[in-house]
């Protein structure tokens, strides 16, 4: 497995770093922390030279603060990947310090690196961050093609056990979080409350093209949202036979608001959703639905990314 662990050395990066103990993942694994200094560092060569003298004058002082800021953020990199490394002995941990885009910079690298997981902090301290509750991992949530963790610390430290929250629509993406839950390595008690979400705004006739959703619609047409039902059922007992402990609640109406509500009441460690629903502006716009999750959640959010 390989993980990219984003961080800018604020407190919010340091708690997504400190929840990945929590997060299911094997005992070995590749990891690489990066830290990105959104800067733009001026290109050296022959060229430099041709500027007029006031101009050239002006570049190198912007390329030497440049530089330093890159340099600063590899000593973020390094420092946190050590963190990393005591905390998780058995991992191949490597730092990593770039000049670009803090967001568009995370997800390039995670794409070109092929990382299974994108690990980001709620709030950071780069550009908007200090204004806006996480512009970069919202930034990072959306266009990722992978599966990104957005870590919080746990609303119920003291608690051994851990509590897992996964939303399901019927949708691929939220039959990938599923499989994402059940492919990970939980300690003994783990406890998952599957949550199947009717959108009472959509019909059956929005279904997916998935075959077996679409044979359950058409052989139920009075049971609106009973094939949902009937694939939450199933799912649970998948988990259930990989030794986890596993309840599941049907609720109707706005899954933003549900899956929320539950996480705060139960004190979940952790929510999983699907990147796209089958909601009508999930269609259009990535993720309405795990965006809103991810930014507005008191716990850590996965979203995942199904790969085409």
């Amino acid at each position: 497995m390989r993980i990219l662990i984003a961080t800018d050395g604020s407190k919010g990066a340091r708690l997504a770093q400190l929840d990945l103990s929590r997060a299911g993942l094997p005992d070995r694994l590749d990891a690489t922390v990066l830290s990105v200094a959104d800067v733009w560092l001026p290109p050296s060569g022959p060229n430099e030279t041709k500027l007029p003298e006031e101009w050239t004058v002006a570049v190198s002082s912007a390329k030497a603060q440049a530089e330093e800021a890159l340099e600063q953020a590899r000593k973020i990199a390094v420092a946190d990947a050590e963190n990393l490394k005591q905390l998780h002995p058995n991992w191949n941990v490597k730092a990593e310090g770039v000049a670009d885009s803090p967001g568009w910079a995370i997800i390039t690298n995670a794409e070109q690196w092929h990382a299974d997981l994108v690990v980001v902090g709620s709030q950071g301290t780069w550009g908007l961050g200090k204004l806006f509750l996480g512009s970069v991992s919202q930034k990072v949530v959306t266009h990722s093609h992978g599966t990104v963790r957005v870590g919080r610390s746990s609303l119920d430290p003291d608690r051994k056990e851990l509590r897992l929250i996964v939303g399901i629509d019927g949708s691929k993406g939220s039959i990938a979080a599923l499989d994402t839950v059940k492919s990970r390595n939980w300690p003994e008690r783990t406890e998952v409350h599957v949550i199947a979400v009717i959108d009472t705004r959509i019909a059956t006739a929005a279904i997916s093209d998935m075959p077996d959703i679409g044979y359950w619609a058409q052989t139920n047409p009075d049971k609106e949202g009973a094939w949902v039902q009937e694939i939450a059922k199933t799912q649970c007992e998948k988990l259930r036979n990989v030794g986890l402990k596993t309840s599941m609640t049907i609720e109707e109406g706005d899954a933003k608001q549900i899956l929320l509500q539950y996480a705060d009441q139960w004190k979940a460690d952790c929510i999983f959703v699907g990147a796209r629903g089958l909601t009508a502006i999930d269609r259009f716009f990535l993720g309405s639905v795990s965006t809103a999750v991810s930014a507005r959640a008191h716990c850590s959010v996965e979203v995942i990314h199904r790969h085409p």
